[in-house]
């Protein structure tokens, strides 16, 4: 017999819907019963392919006794976290909050664990995985229930006094309301030169080369994630600190070496238990291999090209859908034993191949090293293998290793396989989108680039068509309505989040990167236009949601996780478009600048730098807007064109000028005072001068034609603004082509 679960589109809900358990989605019907019954209200966060999430439902959650004391005790709600990542964000806050005073250090993951005051909807107790008996050191699971319920029963002011107080720090931690008083309207804004911000970026990154595991590469230690929004960090300093760009080298390299890397089919799973990339946890996420091609196929380096390559291919083969989006994730086990679909045997191994590819195999696939898994859930199990490379094989060995992954792959795709959630996600969607359009623009390939690119844009057209919804307003024309962030089916049940909004536009960009076809340009523009109306705050601060949650919060986090923060994902996109069009260029650099001055980057300045590394796409964003945070005496810089040929148009603000030339005791004049001055480019100011108290100077829009030679990247821009009354110091700007 089924509960309410099974009619949710969620695949991970309907995993649940044959539970004993009387499970309700998250919604009003859920609340109003337990105020109307004055019972607590069970909250299980999960997702479909989390193994920890199946073994608690098979321990508990499956189980009769348990079922019943959670109808007696509570009203018991499940939440896919993968559609609901606001009602995420927050037990997982909670959870943090509440295992940092409890247990010394903040702790949380899937599955969640959350129990809340139905008044308030405030968390008063949190935790992750609990067994149905004692174990791991943790409570059993009915021992929880049983406790819960009596302090709930027999103290329940001291329940709701504890709820408020997690509420409180939630509030700090989710909405800002703690940290961004230095924000208020009372308070002045802080004065930013036009270098501030990039300065701030490679202060982070500095400081982020501390955490580098030198000897495994990648950051700190077990588990271990492959952190794409701090490589992407590193990637935009190396410029400055060569340094950085080692380190993500040393990174991407031990990523596509170790068993992290599916070695097979392509791709990569989430995470390694181990700090040497050997053993995965095996579920494979959407969006880690989509974040992960754009930073290997900018190395030009062809091992790390190959990796992005067939991970391209996983995506094509096995994770896109008819209609031309995404799936989400392949689950971590089959029959509930983990990993079971990626282990091989020495004997696997020999059957499958010719004896000779199956000695290469062994030698190079890391099995004649010894067996390196166990399960540790069924020790009965003998003893297997996750296959790895120990080093980057011989150039001329490469075609073979293809051809034995290959081999192996069609071998492997006989066996049960693990299942898929096949929802459609937007912002992971426009992960992946951006990928393709990324690696099009990037690889060397001509065959491969078309290919690539022409994925992008189908991709992108159905993501467009699935989720936005577009009307005619009479006084802008066509503007976008309302986004969707999920599609299953005919079903759009969620409204997009900034995360979705700001990966989208950020994709539209990419492929406009790639393409140069303007309607990219537009359909970014039309997605920033969205998110201005739908969630912005007063205070010109990203929120994660349109309107205001349950909670009364609105979230306005700039942390990365697995997913990049939608408000880094948008300075990125501001800045890209900046560099565009005059007409969002001063939008963009007011944006920008208070997206960049949020509490991270507080944070980040202090002299330890705290946590620079969540923060790491908001400081990549600003690294590469060196030219949006102005000083006072510029309104824009603005580069156009394309190719050889550009122009660079400096637009002083009303009351600034630069002195065209400087006049010397002896009547000699000196150059033009506004130099653009790089290797390979020659430039030539182009404007007419007027003059100041008769002499030369430049004002108002100020046009630089420039040519550029194959080997120029960058140049830099000097002048010395002046007023009628003072004269700033020479300022020098970085322009990157």
């Amino acid at each position: 017999m089924s509960n309410r679960l099974a009619r949710e589109s969620s695949p991970y809900l309907r995993q649940h819907a044959h539970n004993p358990v009387d499970w309700f989605p998250w919604g009003d019907e859920a609340i109003e019963k337990a105020r109307s019954e004055r019972k607590p209200i069970f909250v299980s966060v999960g997702y479909s392919t989390c193994y920890w999430c199946h073994v608690m439902e098979r321990e508990c959650f499956e189980d009769q006794a348990i079922a019943a004391q959670l109808s007696r005790d509570f009203v018991s709600v499940k939440v896919d976290r993968e559609e609901r990542p606001d009602v995420d964000d927050a037990m997982m806050s909670a959870c943090q909050i509440y295992t940092a005073w409890t247990e010394g250090r903040a702790s949380g993951g899937w599955p969640l664990t959350v129990f809340l005051d139905p008044d308030s909807l405030r968390p008063f107790f949190a935790g992750t995985y609990f067994p149905p008996v004692p174990a791991f050191g943790r409570l059993s699971f009915p021992d929880l229930l049983t406790q819960v319920a009596a302090a709930w029963r027999d103290t329940p002011d001291a329940v709701r006094a504890q709820a408020s107080k997690i509420f409180q720090a939630m509030r700090e931690s989710i909405d800002g309301s703690g940290e961004d008083e230095f924000l208020s309207e009372s308070t002045p804004r802080p004065r930013v030169s036009s270098i501030a911000l990039p300065d701030l970026a490679t202060r982070a990154a500095r400081g982020l080369l501390s955490y580098e595991d030198k000897h495994n590469g990648g950051f700190g230690g077990a588990p271990k994630f492959p952190q794409p929004s701090w490589l992407e960090l590193m990637a935009q300093c190396a410029a400055e600190i060569p340094e950085c760009a080692q380190v993500s080298t040393r990174a991407l390299r031990a990523l596509t070496l170790g068993g992290i890397h599916d070695h097979l089919g392509g791709g990569f799973h989430r995470y390694s238990v181990d700090a040497m990339w050997r053993v995965p946890h095996f579920e494979k996420m959407l969006y880690d291999s989509a974040q992960l091609v754009p930073l290997l196929c900018s190395t030009n380096d062809e091992w790390l090209v190959r990796a992005a390559t067939r991970a391209l291919q996983w995506m094509t083969r096995e994770m896109l859908r008819d209609d031309g989006l995404f799936h989400t994730a392949q689950d971590a086990e089959v029959d509930g034993r983990e990993g079971l679909n990626f282990l091989w045997t020495m004997e696997e191994i020999h059957a499958a191949l010719t004896p000779d590819d199956a000695r290469v195999a062994c030698t190079m696939l890391g099995l004649d090293a010894g067996t390196n898994f166990t399960d540790p859930h069924h020790r009965e199990s003998p003893a297997s293998n996750v296959l790895f490379l120990s080093e980057v094989p011989a150039p001329e060995m490469w075609d073979r290793l293809d051809r034995i992954s290959e081999s192996l792959r069609l071998v492997r795709a006989l066996r049960k396989q693990p299942n898929t959630d096949d929802k459609a996600l937007l912002s992971w969607n426009a992960l992946a989108i951006r990928a393709f359009a990324e690696a099009g623009r990037l690889v060397r390939d001509d065959t491969l680039a078309v290919e690539y690119v022409a994925q992008a844009t189908r991709s992108f057209d159905a993501a467009w068509s699935a989720f936005v919804e577009v009307v005619h307003d009479d006084d802008v024309g066509q503007r976008i309505e309302t986004m969707w962030r999920v599609r299953r089916g005919d079903l759009a049940p969620v409204g997009a989040a900034l995360e979705d909004v700001a990966c989208f536009a950020h994709a539209a960009t990419a492929l406009w990167d790639a393409t140069n076809d303007p309607r990219f340009h537009l359909a970014a523009s039309a997605l920033l236009d969205y998110a201005t109306r739908v969630h912005l705050d007063s205070e010109a601060r990203w929120c994660e949601r349109a309107g205001i949650d349950q909670w009364g919060l609105r979230g306005k986090s700039v942390h990365d996780g697995a997913m990049p923060s939608g408000a880094g994902t948008m300075a990125l996109v501001l800045a890209r478009l900046a560099r565009g069009t005059r007409e969002h260029c001063a939008q963009a650099r007011t944006l920008a600048a208070r997206t960049l001055l949020t509490r991270t980057l507080r944070a980040a300045e202090e002299p330890c730098l705290a946590e620079p590394t969540q923060a790491a796409r908001t400081l990549a964003a600003a690294h590469a807007s060196k030219t949006l945070v102005l000083p006072e005496c510029l309104d824009a810089v603005l580069l156009t064109g394309k190719g050889s040929h550009r122009t660079l148009t400096v637009s002083f603000a009303t009351g600034w000028h630069v002195m065209a030339a400087n006049t010397s005791t002896t009547g000699t004049t000196a150059s033009n005072a506004i130099e653009l001055v790089g290797d390979g480019v020659t430039s030539v100011v182009t404007q007419s001068r007027g003059a100041i108290d008769d002499v030369p100077a430049y004002e108002g829009e100020v046009p630089i034609t420039i040519r550029l030679a194959p080997e120029a990247t960058r140049a830099v821009l000097r002048f010395q603004p002046c007023t009628h009354t003072h004269c700033l110091a020479h300022i020098e700007m970085t322009i990157e082509f």
